[in-house]
């Protein structure tokens, strides 16, 4: 007799989660609330069909799959999280258009069978906190930028102008609070604030990017090289070429906020760093423009910050510059 792997998709949502149970050709289905009652029978269920083993997935949905996956791992079994991109394109590419929690989570035990399936990395509750207070602080920088705009605006009303600046006032302490707080947790994280102290060793790496690096990226990047790192950033352009057609790159996806964090060093660099002064003058002699030069200079510092936390050791400008 054949043993059969189930599979379980899980679609989650804010009040429940649809899940899709395969084993072989045969399809379980259930609902259960998002609740920790309703997690823990949900866990019930499917160990009581998975007589075989199980393997379990999840897309990762801000921050609802986060407490499903930790009951996982707390009951002694894996959930993998899933990029939702993944699962979307598998479903186009089945002819499937509709999208429905019920599809999904079907679509999620298929995707399971793909082989080399990579998962999102596994965070600690210490990084996701280190992660989430990060995202805070820049979520009041950009309000806080957006104000100090509306301050410049000729023929306002003075109370409305006097509200804004009290504004910005209560942001920036809320940010530096925030900060403060940012360090002492890292404090706690022994590895993280070695991150950290790496990271500030580069040139052009202030304690703000480094801050939202350590944030950013999670696990061990032993096995990634440099341009897998700077593809997840998104500063890696796509090639599209087919046929005779010239070939395009483009960058876009990643994640914006490491983006964010290397667009001023990157235009600091361009002036002050002799490397990257030298790139950014080479890229403009071929007729790119300023963004692309400078999106160039945002690789190889982004590439820097790679090295050093794939080899876990302070910069060393002659084996980084890259």
């Amino acid at each position: 007799m054949v043993n059969l792997l189930a599979l379980l998709g899980i679609d989650v949502s804010l009040l429940e989660n649809v899940v899709c149970l395969r084993i072989g050709q045969r399809c379980h289905r259930a609902a259960f609330p998002n609740t920790a009652e309703g997690r823990q029978a949900l866990i019930q269920w499917a160990l009581k069909l998975a007589s075989e083993g199980l393997l379990a997935a999840v897309e990762a949905t801000s921050n609802y799959h986060k407490e499903l996956v930790q009951d996982f791992r707390d009951a002694g079994l894996s959930c993998l999280v899933l990029n939702p991109r993944q699962v979307r394109d598998l479903a186009k590419g089945l002819g499937i258009a509709c999208k429905t929690d019920r599809v999904d989570a079907e679509i999620i035990t298929q995707v399971l069978e793909v082989p080399k399936l990579r998962s999102q990395v596994l965070r600690s509750r210490e990084h996701d906190d280190l992660r989430d207070i990060s995202r805070e602080i820049q979520a009041l920088t950009d309000t806080c930028v957006d104000t100090q705009h509306r301050l410049n605006t000729p023929a306002r009303c003075q109370i409305a102008k006097t509200a804004d600046a009290n504004l910005v006032k209560f942001l920036k302490q809320q940010m530096r609070e925030l900060e403060q707080q940012w360090m002492r947790l890292l404090a706690e994280c022994p590895e993280l604030k070695e991150r950290y102290e790496d990271q500030v060793s580069i040139d052009r790496i202030g304690p703000k990017t480094a801050r939202v690096v350590v944030s950013e990226l999670a696990g061990d990047l032993s096995t990634f090289r440099t341009k897998q790192v700077a593809h997840y950033m998104g500063v890696s352009p796509d090639t599209k070429q087919t046929g005779q057609q010239k070939p395009t790159g483009r960058i876009g996806g990643g994640n914006v906020f490491l983006r964010k964090a290397f667009f001023m060093p990157a235009l600091t660099a361009c002036s002050k760093d002799p490397e990257c002064k030298d790139l950014y003058a080479r890229m403009r002699a071929k007729g790119k423009t300023h963004k692309q030069a400078l999106v160039a200079v945002m690789h190889k510092l982004i590439r820097r910050s790679a090295a050093v936390m794939i080899r876990r050791s302070p910069w060393r400008p002659r084996l980084d510059m890259s």
